[in-house]
């Protein structure tokens, strides 16, 4: 079988991100680590390495569909991958156990963004209804039809937090997999991809979010020993690490 069966752009993903190793260009398949997926097409294992941000490199790259893509979202792993990005052995992808779910794959961009000297952190909040409780997250989103990585990373730092950001460096991409139900009772298989980045802005000063309405209700600076960032996830003390030596802070 050709292995470009197995990694074809998921209809149910509008937008796919594709991994590049050399000459060879796969679409990252629906649960699969794009990590996983340059390890496997011969990428080499270098520490502290992430992959390059390429757009419109590819106009023959198809879309959902059979569609043609004009600006396709590439990955190059061509120059290695960081061995700590891999998945953990014991769950190298998604097992879907739900009858007959509904297969989506979302592609988004965000950012661990840097005060100058290094120890204040921007974050964006949103009230969880389900929970009621207020989460904080790293500022970004989803990349929308037609926009470039860099594009969309621009787009979503002014909505949430009316920041422009200057020398973003792309340091890692994460992929996670969620089983459940949509709010309308409906069962879903999810597939979500971040390509994280490290960024300074030209000036500091107090967030404001200009997408009203929208997911983010709040965005504040923060310290880097803010429990909104050490207690959040376990992976945030990495992500924050390996943002300032991108950044030559650290």
């Amino acid at each position: 079988m050709d292995p470009s069966d197995l990694h074809r752009p998921d209809p149910t993903g509008p937008i796919p991100l594709y991994v590049r190793v050399g000459e060879v260009v796969l679409a990252v398949g629906h649960g699969v680590d794009p990590t996983w997926l340059a390890r496997e097409l011969g990428a080499p294992a270098v520490e502290g390495a992430s992959p390059q941000v390429l757009a419109a490199d590819l106009v023959e790259a198809p879309g959902p569909e059979g569609a043609q893509l004009e600006r396709p979202l590439v990955l190059d792993y061509s120059e290695g991958f960081d061995p700590q990005d891999l998945p953990a052995p014991s769950s190298p992808g998604m097992v879907v156990e739900l009858e007959e779910p509904v297969r989506r794959q979302r592609v988004a961009t965000h950012a661990v963004v840097l005060s100058d000297d290094g120890q204040r952190l921007l974050l964006t909040g949103f009230f969880d209804t389900y929970t009621e409780t207020d989460f904080w997250t790293w500022p970004g989103g989803g990349i929308d039809p037609g926009e470039t990585v860099p594009e969309a990373l621009e787009r979503e730092l002014w909505e949430e937090t009316g920041h422009e950001i200057t020398g973003a460096v792309p340091v890692t991409v994460l992929s996670w997999g969620a089983r459940g139900t949509t709010g309308d009772g409906q069962a879903e298989d999810y597939h979500g991809l971040s390509v994280f980045w490290a960024a300074r802005v030209p000036e500091e000063r107090e967030p404001v979010v200009h997408d009203v309405g929208g997911s983010t209700s709040s965005a504040e600076w923060v310290g880097l020993d803010d429990p909104r960032v050490t207690e959040r996830h376990a992976d945030n003390a990495v992500l924050v690490e390996r943002a300032r030596r991108a950044l030559g802070l650290g």
